[in-house]
């Protein structure tokens, strides 16, 4: 079995692997971790240009993005801020942190430590890959 992995890896070209890591710069930029979803949206994206084979996503999120707008206005409402009716549909019509990660997500070769579940109330959820056949990827907790 080794003798087989082996000889694959020498047919393979030699590709150089590249680490994003979140460091001290990283934050003293964009601010105390966790980050908004839409700005990792954004760096899958921006890595995404360079056409790797893999992104490999070592990142629990456990709840979902307090910087969502519906988590705002949630968020809001539970202090008894009742804010202006248009404002308060404004923030409930922008789009969910969340969805644009998990559309980031299906757009990239992204490979996840841990299953994202973006909802509280996920029991099983089915893995779903452009042009591949999707019919045998449920995943159940």
């Amino acid at each position: 079995m080794m003798l087989t992995y082996d000889s694959h890896l020498a047919h393979r070209q030699n590709t150089p692997t590249l680490i994003v890591d979140i460091d001290d710069r990283s934050l003293s930029i964009l601010g105390q971790w966790p980050w908004p979803r839409t700005i990792m949206a954004s760096i899958l994206s921006l890595i995404n240009q360079g056409h790797p084979k893999a992104i490999g996503l070592d990142i629990v999120y456990p709840e979902p993005d307090r910087s969502s707008p519906r988590q705002i206005a949630e968020f809001l409402a539970s202090g008894n801020l009742k804010l202006p009716d248009e404002i308060d549909k404004c923030l409930l019509s922008l789009p969910d942190h969340d969805q644009i990660l998990a559309k980031a997500l299906l757009k990239t070769p992204t490979v996840l430590g841990y299953p994202f579940a973006f909802t509280k109330s996920v029991k099983s959820f089915n893995l779903k890959f452009p042009g591949q056949n999707n019919s045998n990827l449920l995943i159940s907790k």
